[in-house]
Formats: structure tokens, sequence, C-alpha cells
């Protein structure tokens, strides 16, 4: 009986432990950071066609986008610059870009909530803040060039978004309220 009592207690631990084969937080920063290095080093564009003679070109540019723990909480922190070229079709003499510098720090613990969102020039993540705005470009991560498919959805099953949604519930942050 007690041979038969000490089997149960390791079968159960072994299964206790395969069953938590998930990440830990420190593995998961580490491939969220290993991804936006590789990847924020090319620029983002986007195109847009306003009335039948205006035309947009919008560029992130100077992207940098790093997760660290700040003050024992894990912080996404962002920068780029959002160019944008507006000209007339007939007239394609360029104007000098309007640029828009965007950083923000977003703390994932508050962090209710990771959508895909379609913003000018590129696709990417919205990290939304409970009680906060519900777009904001501040709390915008572009990652990937827009290219006309507006299907977001598909993102969600990037192993970037995932790994965002797995850091944020290891932060203990809340989830979204559901009606």
């Amino acid at each position: 009986m007690k041979k038969l009592f000490t089997f149960l207690l390791i079968l159960i631990g072994l299964m206790a432990h395969a069953q938590d084969n998930t990440p830990t937080k420190e593995e998961t920063i580490t491939y969220i950071n290993d991804f936006l290095k590789e990847n924020m080093e090319s620029d983002l564009y986007g195109t847009g066609i306003e009335g039948k003679s205006l035309e947009h070109d919008y560029r992130f540019k100077d992207r940098h986008a790093v997760v660290e723990i700040v003050d024992d909480k894990v912080a996404l922190k962002s920068y780029n610059k959002l160019h944008h070229l507006r000209f007339v079709k007939t007239n394609p003499q360029m104007n000098p870009p309007i640029i828009t510098e965007v950083s923000h720090d977003a703390i994932l613990s508050e962090v209710e909530e990771i959508r895909v969102v379609v913003y000018v020039s590129g696709i990417g993540l919205f990290f939304k803040v409970k009680g906060g705005k519900v777009t904001s470009e501040e709390n915008f991560l572009p990652l990937w060039s827009f290219q006309g498919d507006l299907d977001v959805e598909k993102y969600k099953e990037t192993q970037i978004y995932k790994a965002f949604d797995h850091l944020r519930k290891l932060c203990g942050a809340p989830e979204p309220l559901k009606f």
C-alpha cells in the first residue's frame, strides 16, 4: 500500500509538471526582445488615397522597442517616427514629410487586452489599459506593413501576439469584461 501511495504521488507530481510547460516570464521577455530586435530594423510603409487626386505615403521609421523590468513591473517601451507625405497625383512634386514622433511605455500588468489594429502604414498591436482610450497611437506598436489586407484576426495566431498575451497574463493583468 505504501508503494502504491508513493507511486501515485510521483505520478501526480510528474503530471503537474508536464501540464505547466509554458515559458517563464524571463523566457517570454527574451523571446519578445529577440523578435523586436530582429523585426524593428526595417521601415513599415503604406499608402492611402483621398478623393481623386490626393495621395498619401506613410512610413514608420526609426522604430525601437524593448520589454524591460522597471521597479518590479514589466514595461514595453517603444519609439518610432511616422513620416507622412501628401502629394497631388497630377503634380507629383513632393512636399516635405510631416514627421510625428511617437513613444510610449505600457506597464503590462495594467493592459487588459491586446488588439491587432490597422493604423495608417502598419498593422500592429494596441495595448488597451483598463479605463484608457479605446485606440490611441501612443499605445500602438507597429509590427507589419499594411498591404491592403484587413483580415487582422490572422495576426492573433502569430507567436509574437501570443507571447505578449502570455506575458500580460504572467504579470497579473486583468481580463477584459465580457458580457
